[in-house]
């Protein structure tokens, strides 16, 4: 039986917000604040989490970044379902 490796990963962005609302069925988005050290996808596509602790909480799976434009996101991931966020609905 192989052995089941688990992992743990840090990352050292800052939250920051949605700069206008989407719907469940959008597939881009653009944050309002900091994204200094948020990943690009240059080395792949990364996961994100809006409205974390909260009923609406959804992860993301951000297929392109330029800047503090998302493109190519796949919404509702890792068990979450794709949900309408507000502006200023917090990001990481």
């Amino acid at each position: 039986m192989a052995a089941i490796t688990r992992r743990s990963y840090a990352g050292a962005a800052a939250a920051c917000t949605l700069s206008a609302s989407i719907t469940s069925g959008d597939t881009s988005a653009t944050l309002a604040g900091t994204v200094t050290n948020w990943p690009t996808t240059a080395g792949g596509p990364f996961h994100m989490v809006i409205d974390p602790g909260l009923s609406t909480e959804e992860k993301i799976l951000v297929a392109a970044r330029t800047t503090t434009a998302l493109s190519s996101i796949t919404r509702g991931v890792d068990g979450t379902t794709a949900a309408s966020h507000s502006a200023g609905a917090t990001c990481y």
